[in-house]
């Protein structure tokens, strides 16, 4: 993920070049000042140097104006989003994000802050519980993704297996016993029974 965030308006060759242009003409006597780009680092986390270091500049009052291009370059945190709306409220500063048309400057800006913070928060909690179910599905199903990977489904006796592990032996025994390599399958398997 690229983290790419302006304190004043910036002129990119992109998609947004339209919209940057209208945005960017529509504050003359603005101009840039720096950017803070964290390269590789996702919105789920405000611990990032670049980012910090804007802060850093909104507290010395160097930077009036920070400019985005998408809400969720800030943060998918409902609530560091808040906390960042209340930070730079506080220090005087408007944001701007410029594909969402939204200017903190504006009783509808700070509207539209917020519901789109809650629509990131919620992005990122879906996918985080996609992740966490096929988790789930592939350590039931004894492989990383779930998928057979090219390779014939094993053939697992649960009654025998029961009877090993009766006996005395380890899952990764019993495993063996079927052609896996290990035995978190046939121990999902007996211990969800």
């Amino acid at each position: 993920d690229h983290q790419d965030l302006h304190s004043f308006p910036t002129r990119r060759s992109s998609d947004l070049k339209d919209d940057i242009d209208k945005f960017v003409n529509a504050l003359e006597g603005v101009e840039t000042q720096k950017e803070y780009v964290d390269e590789g680092l996702s919105g789920k986390d405000l611990k990032r140097p670049r980012f910090e270091q804007m802060k850093n500049d909104i507290l010395t009052r160097t930077v009036d104006t920070v400019v985005v291009t998408k809400l969720d370059r800030l943060s998918r945190s409902l609530q560091d989003l808040l906390t960042l709306f209340t930070f730079f409220d506080e220090q005087g500063v408007s944001v701007m994000v410029i594909k969402d048309k939204i200017d903190t400057s504006t009783a509808q800006g700070r509207l539209m802050f917020q519901i789109l913070g809650a629509f990131a928060e919620l992005e990122r909690n879906i996918i985080r519980e996609r992740l966490a179910e096929g988790k789930k599905y592939a350590e039931l199903h004894g492989t990383k993704s779930g998928k057979p990977q090219h390779r014939p489904r094993a053939v697992i006796n649960l009654r025998k297996a029961r009877e090993l592990r009766n006996m005395g032996l380890s899952y990764n025994k019993i495993a063996k016993e079927f052609g896996l390599k290990s035995g978190i399958a046939i121990k999902k398997r007996l211990d969800g029974e």
